[in-house]
């Protein structure tokens, strides 16, 4: 059995949290959150992220290995940055770290509700900003492709950051919108905005809250695990195509979601991408 085959069988066996140590993993999010802070795109997941982050990062300790980062190494610099393969375990390791926290912060905040006489108006004003963008901007496919990550939504914290969305695209489109006889309110922007910022005093969810916070720090942390594990496992596919190779480096998104297939909970939580949206979102939520 060569280095290889002895590095991923510990991959194929991984099913729990037995292969992180926390202080590890917060010592990664600490080193890495300077360019966690410099991300101006997202990628988006539906997947059990923590099972998703246990194996990137034991993919992360075998490509370290000497004989096995030479390989990687060894492929020109033009193609390759082997920055990627040294970075890999420890983006792993601040993803699951963002996890864990933001699933700690939920618990934390869940015993915050929203008025109900706020949430159905927020559900009205959604619901009529929507009808109005679809029925106008369908065939934008900008648009559409943000109307459809907004659908895909759930829970106040959701809402909370839909509503500005649906401003910026009521502001940014407003001489198209404004012909509307029958739905448009040239109010509606500025009311989503302030039944945003309602829901944000209400949950104790503004900037600086924890759980906004460990949203957003998980997509970002899971942006760039994503984004350098599919560098390094494209390369490893290719560097062992005679050795198994699709086995040794694995879809990670068909390991986040072996678990949901099976019916069992996601202790990923909410898809990060839904809880809080920085900036423009490169992905569909479900897949990259």
């Amino acid at each position: 059995m060569n280095e290889l085959t002895k590095g991923i069988a510990g991959v194929e066996q991984i099913d729990g949290i037995d292969d992180i140590d926390p202080q590890a993993a917060r010592q990664a999010f600490a080193e890495l959150t300077p360019l966690l802070d410099e991300l101006a795109t997202y990628r988006k997941a539906n997947l059990d992220i923590n099972r998703a982050a246990i194996v990137a990062a034991s993919v992360g300790r075998l490509v370290k290995r000497p004989a096995v980062r030479a390989r990687f190494a060894a492929l020109p610099a033009a193609e390759f940055d082997i920055d990627h393969v040294d970075r890999l375990e420890s983006a792993a390791l601040a993803t699951w770290h963002a996890s864990v926290n933001l699933r700690t912060a939920t618990v934390h905040s869940s015993a915050a509700q929203v008025p109900e006489d706020v949430a159905d108006e927020v559900t009205e004003v959604k619901q009529r900003m929507m009808r109005v963008l679809t029925y106008y901007l369908a065939e934008d496919s900008e648009v559409a492709s943000e109307l459809s990550d907004i659908r895909a939504g759930t829970g106040h914290i959701d809402s909370a950051v839909d509503l500005v969305r649906l401003a910026n695209l009521y502001e940014a489109h407003s001489t198209i919108l404004a012909t509307d006889r029958r739905h448009y309110r040239a109010d509606d922007q500025d009311l989503a905005r302030r039944l945003s910022l309602a829901i944000h005093r209400v949950l104790g969810d503004g900037r600086d809250s924890s759980r906004a916070r460990w949203a957003e720090y998980r997509t970002r942390a899971w942006t760039l695990l994503i984004n350098t594990y599919e560098e390094v496992s494209s390369a490893g596919r290719w560097l062992f195509r005679n050795d198994d190779g699709e086995r040794r480096f694995p879809s990670l998104y068909g390991i986040g979601r072996q678990r949901r297939r099976t019916g069992e909970p996601d202790p990923g939580g909410d898809s990060p991408g839904n809880d809080i949206d920085p900036g423009p979102a490169e992905d569909a939520i479900t897949d990259a």
